[in-house]
């Protein structure tokens, strides 16, 4: 699987990691999915987002969003394919609220996306 790019953004004190991959694969972008929870461990979520043709997955992790899905119809709309985007938060012990929350979510996978 293909990295493509990768950024770290910062907002009240929460570290929020953005990873964009290239893959056809469901299994293969389960398994990355996991490696990146292994190797941020001590992040409190990781959120991810993947439209293939003929399956797709979008997971908020316990996060009380539904950036994810909303990231999914934006890709569908869009005919944005084989593209797996993980964003891994280190809470920082400030609430951002859950608006701000969903808002930071969906922004940081369009900035992506766009990169």
């Amino acid at each position: 699987m293909e990295k493509i790019n990768e950024f770290s953004y910062k907002e009240k004190r929460s570290e929020f990691i953005t990873y964009l991959f290239l893959t056809d694969d469901k299994e293969e972008a389960e398994k990355k999915i996991s490696e990146i929870k292994k190797l941020h461990h001590k992040a409190r979520h990781a959120l991810s987002v993947l439209n293939l043709d003929n399956d797709s997955i979008a997971k908020e992790d316990g996060e009380p969003i539904k950036s994810m899905h909303l990231v999914l119809e934006y890709m569908k709309k869009n005919e944005i394919k084989n593209k797996l985007i993980i964003i891994v938060r280190y809470y920082g012990g400030v609430n951002l609220g859950q608006s701000r929350l969903a808002k930071v979510y969906y922004e940081l996978a369009l900035k992506i996306l766009n990169l």
